[in-house]
């Protein structure tokens, strides 16, 4: 499942694949995330950003695994924490 420091998503649907709607960027839910890691892998932030409004959530959180990843994804999603 491990590729170095990537992980590779088990059935991922590649972003070339995503539905044409989310194209258009016309309905809140298509959201784009990425992680950006600090100096020696000692901080982490999830940024999450909605492509129909370009509102973007910035959380961050302890490490860069998958589970984090989808519960700050999640959380950032259902709480309405864009700015």
């Amino acid at each position: 499942m491990s590729n170095g420091d990537n992980v590779k998503i088990k059935n991922r649907i590649s972003i070339e694949k995503q539905p044409d709607i989310a194209d258009e960027k016309i309905k809140f839910g298509h959201l784009k995330n990425d992680t950006v890691v600090g100096t020696g892998q000692k901080s982490f932030l999830l940024t999450v950003l909605d492509k129909d409004n370009k509102l973007c959530c910035i959380r961050k959180i302890p490490n860069k695994k998958v589970g984090t990843v989808v519960e700050g994804v999640v959380i950032a999603s259902t709480e309405n924490q864009y700015k």
